[in-house]
Formats: C-alpha cells, sequence, structure tokens
C-alpha cells in the first residue's frame, strides 16, 4: 500500500481511516483493524471518527466471527454515540447480532428492541425482521409473528418474513 510509504511523522487519523476503509473494501480486514487501531492510538480523533471506528471495528469482528470482540466494540459505540443517531442504531443491531452469535438470544432482544426504539422509518423493517427471529428462537411465537407482519409488503425481506411466518405456523399449530 503507498500509504506504508509516508514517513510515520506525516501520517494523522485522517491517512489511518482512510487507509484502513481502503483495506477493508480490498477485503483484508486484519490489515483495515490495524489501521482503525492506529487511527484511535493517534491521540484524539473525532468523536464521530472515533465512534464509526469503533463501530467498523466491530464489524470486521462480527466479520471474522470474533463475537465477543464485535460485543465489546458495540457496547462502547452506544455508549459514546447520542440516542437517535444511525449509527448508534447500527450499533445496537451489531451488538444484538454478537449476541446472537453467542447464543445470547434474550440479551440480544433487548438490543434490538433498543435499536427499534431509536431506529428511523427505513431501518425498521429488517430490525422487525431480526427482532422476529431471535423471538421465535426464545418461543415468543405472537411477539414474533407481530414483528414480521410489521414488515411492509415493498420491503426486500418480505419474502424471507412471509417464510418466517409459515414456519411459525407449522410451528404453533396455528394456521390462518
Amino acid at each position: 500500500l503507498e500509504y506504508e510509504k509516508i514517513p510515520k511523522k506525516k501520517r494523522t487519523n485522517e491517512a489511518a481511516i482512510a487507509a484502513g476503509k481502503s483495506a477493508w473494501a480490498l477485503g483484508l480486514p486484519e490489515k483495515a483493524s490495524q489501521e482503525f487501531d492506529r487511527a484511535l492510538s493517534f491521540g484524539s480523533p473525532k468523536d464521530e471518527d472515533e465512534n464509526y471506528l469503533f463501530v467498523s471495528k466491530g464489524i470486521i469482528d462480527l466479520q471474522e466471527r470474533r463475537y465477543q470482540a464485535a460485543a465489546v466494540q458495540a457496547e462502547k459505540a452506544v455508549q459514546r454515540i447520542i440516542e437517535g443517531s444511525p449509527l448508534r442504531v447500527k450499533a445496537w443491531l451489531l451488538w444484538a447480532e454478537s449476541l446472537m452469535q453467542l447464543g445470547k438470544a434474550g440479551q440480544a432482544e433487548e438490543k434490538y428492541v433498543k435499536a427499534l426504539s431509536e431506529a428511523g422509518p427505513g431501518e425498521k423493517p429488517e430490525i422487525h425482521y431480526h427482532l422476529g427471529r431471535c423471538r421465535m428462537i426464545l418461543a415468543r411465537y405472537e411477539e414474533a409473528r407481530s414483528n414480521f407482519e410489521s414488515i411492509p409488503v415493498s420491503h426486500e425481506r418480505t419474502s424471507a418474513a412471509l417464510r418466517e411466518l409459515a414456519l411459525l405456523s407449522l410451528e404453533t399449530k396455528h394456521y390462518k
């Protein structure tokens, strides 16, 4: 990478973040994570950059199946980001998905509910879908049904939600 040729004294937070984004886009998650760590270690990045870095590192950890590390990054981000921010909603979802992968559906449900409460209208159908799947695992079928039925017909998750509703009907032997 050309970034490596920049003298260490001239490397900035912004340059490290850009290098991390580039590495991530090139399918080099370890290099991206290193660059994001470097950006955090340079001193005090802007709060918005630092929040972005925590969420990005968490996503990388989730993709690399380091679920506990992803949950830690998501928790850091949620604690720092102001309520109602789209990035905070992403952090809640990251935390929930990490917990799901760790087999902690009960804790994940709490995080999905928090994400749903802070999400904008465009984000809610996706959250309803994941919350519904979580509630299926918890055998909270009526709540899961409500989540799946909250997904608009025109949404990309509609077919998956209909499949989940069919499975739910088979599981509960409640056919409508």
